[in-house]
């Protein structure tokens, strides 16, 4: 699945998985459009130079299977940490 160096992440939230689709392009970079990952940095379907979820449940099997349970971390953004009570974020992580 990989040529050299990679990146791995998680990311959450609502909208998260098309987002990150958008962020992506296209599978083919042929068709991808201007400024995503792949149309930038692709050099075809095969080499598309990244890859990325495209449901949630595919998302938990590659979750386990790049990270134990202890390497993935919370990150809080200020809008949440701003809507919700300190000590209930504090509670769920």
């Amino acid at each position: 699945m990989s040529s050299g160096p990679i990146f791995v992440s998680v990311l959450e939230g609502e909208g998260s998985i098309g987002r990150n689709r958008e962020i992506m392009g296209a599978t083919d970079p042929a068709k991808a459009a201007p400024g995503t990952i792949r149309k930038d940095w692709g050099k075809d379907v095969e080499q598309n130079a990244v890859h990325g979820s495209d449901g949630p449940g595919y998302c938990g099997d590659g979750d386990s299977f790049l990270f134990r349970p202890d390497e993935i971390l919370a990150i809080f953004t200020l809008t949440r940490w701003w809507a919700h009570e300190r000590t209930e974020l504090e509670a769920q992580y």
